[in-house]
Order: structure tokens, then sequence, then C-alpha cells
């Protein structure tokens, strides 16, 4: 019997956990293009970059969390890699505006 290198996390080994992510990246990398524009037309360019890597890299934990667990649908990776991107940045988005209204000096200590 020939022993294998790869580890196995609940029967998927690491290639095919990376090659389920290539087919979720390419909608995530999508919504980073129309966030990084979004970040840029509202005129919130400090941190712009920042904010678009945060999401990513967020997207990019969920999504591979999902696909170990075997929690994810295969049927539409584009769609469902943008979609899950774009519940971040909502996710953000109102985090944001829950801080600024409701305690809007900690919102000034934080913009400073």
């Amino acid at each position: 019997m020939k022993p294998t290198t790869e580890k196995t996390i609940n029967n998927l080994s690491d290639s095919d956990l990376e090659s389920s992510w290539k087919k979720f990246r390419n909608g995530v990398y999508f919504f980073s293009v129309l966030h990084f524009g979004f970040e840029i037309l509202t005129n919130n360019q400090d941190f712009a970059f920042v904010k678009v890597l945060a999401n990513y890299f967020i997207s990019r934990w969920y999504i591979r969390n999902r696909i170990k667990e075997n929690k994810i649908n295969l049927t539409n990776p584009f769609f469902t890699g943008a979609r899950v991107s774009f519940v971040i940045f909502i996710l953000r988005v109102a985090i944001t505006i829950f801080v600024k209204y409701l305690f809007p000096f900690l919102y000034q200590q934080i913009n400073r």
C-alpha cells in the first residue's frame, strides 16, 4: 500500500479543496472589483484597498470552511462566490452605519 502525503479533512484532500476553491474564486474576484469601484465612487479612498482585501480573505475563509464541511452548493460557484462576498460587504456596511449613528463619539474616534 502506497502512503499518501496529503492531509484529509472529512475525506477531502488539500488538492480537492484547492480545486474546489478555484471554482468559487472568480466570483470573489469579480465582486472585489465591484467593491473597490464602489469605495472609490463613494469617496472612501482611505483604506479602500484594505477593506476589499479584508472582504476577500473573510470570503475565502468562509467558502473554504463550507467546502471542508460539504455544506456549499456547487451548482453555480461563480455566483455563490460573488454572493458570499456581497453578504460580507453588506454586513460591514451595516456595522459601519450602526456604529456611526448609534455611537457617534466612537465613530469619530475610529476615523481620526
